[in-house]
């Protein structure tokens, strides 16, 4: 979301990480690399709301798969939602694996998962992180600012 009464647009955006490091495991850089920079070895889910040239970002509007701390190198997306995810609406976010596969789902203004995923891609998560891994998120801004509010999450295996 945006910062109310300004022009300048809501930065940087958020990740959902998966990596093996440890339980506070934070990143130096902040700005346009999300908090995630040089988080290795990890998997991400990136969020981004901010378009950052000299990184190589699409737009201001997109969600894609980022591996080992490198925003930059996208291994499954990018996705760019019709409507802004920096519209102040509430937006769901799903992400599934199932061993060879992750899949992210995004919904506006809705609890109930879409039918169809908005980024397949094929991975091997734990052949990255290796066996045991820390789950959460980063987030970082620059000159401007944004709230990323989680309003609940949750982890389940099969």
């Amino acid at each position: 979301m945006s910062t109310l009464g300004t022009s300048v647009p809501g930065a940087d955006g958020f990740v959902f990480v998966i990596q093996s490091n440890s339980p506070t495991q934070l990143s130096t850089v902040t700005g346009s690399t999300v908090g995630y920079s040089g988080i290795y070895p990890s998997v991400g889910v990136k969020f981004d709301i901010y378009q950052n040239i000299e990184i190589g970002d699409i737009n201001n509007n997109f969600v894609a798969v980022v591996k080992n701390g490198d925003i930059a190198t996208v291994v499954g997306g990018p996705y760019s939602p019709t409507s802004s995810i920096n519209n102040g609406n509430i937006w769901s976010a799903w992400v599934d694996y199932d061993g060879t596969t992750l899949r992210v789902y995004l919904a506006e203004s809705s609890t109930t998962k879409p039918v169809s995923p908005a980024i397949t891609t094929t991975i091997n998560i734990q052949s990255i992180v290796g066996s045991s891994a820390y789950i959460g998120f980063t987030a970082a801004t620059g000159a401007s600012s944004a709230n990323h509010d989680i309003y609940n999450w949750s982890y389940q295996t099969n």
